[in-house]
């Protein structure tokens, strides 16, 4: 009789353990929105990326947001070692080191720190010029603080 109730006290506690659904979050003690930015690299979800850089459509209005989370999958076409240069406007660049296989890359931005929040680039490339990347299933979210009057 014991195992049973430990059986059904184990499921009362893991019952309603799912993500929630819901776009609101909370941040602290203000609760926040989540809203998908972009997703993908304009027509496609992959695009290779050298020196010379791919920059994701036109300029993008950052400025709703008080945080960016920029997410995608990133190989290298050659092995040795690699990098992903990750930059968000005119000043900011974001570098992550590759490991030997696909990675999963998450970058959280503050909006605070871009120069030009309302316009910003958002644009990716490799370091080195002998290794190629291959990226994919960009995803950016961006979070704002819900302030009720």
């Amino acid at each position: 009789m014991t195992g049973a109730r430990l059986i059904c006290c184990a499921i009362l506690a893991l019952t309603g353990c799912e993500r929630p659904t819901s776009p609101l979050v909370t941040m602290g003690s203000d609760p926040a929105i989540e809203e998908l930015v972009l997703a993908g690299f304009g027509i496609t979800d992959t695009v290779t990326v050298g020196t010379g850089g791919f920059r994701v459509g036109g300029y993008h209005n950052f400025s709703t947001y008080d945080s960016l989370r920029i997410s995608f999958t990133a190989s290298r076409t050659v092995a040795g070692p690699g990098e992903v240069l990750v930059r968000v406007g005119p000043a900011n660049t974001f570098t992550i080191a590759l490991g030997l296989t696909r990675q999963e890359v998450s970058i959280l931005v503050p909006t605070g720190v871009l120069a030009k929040p309302q316009s910003s680039a958002l644009t990716f490339y490799a370091r080195d010029p002998e290794v190629s990347l291959v990226l994919t299933h960009l995803r950016v979210v961006g979070w704002a603080a819900r302030h009720d009057p």
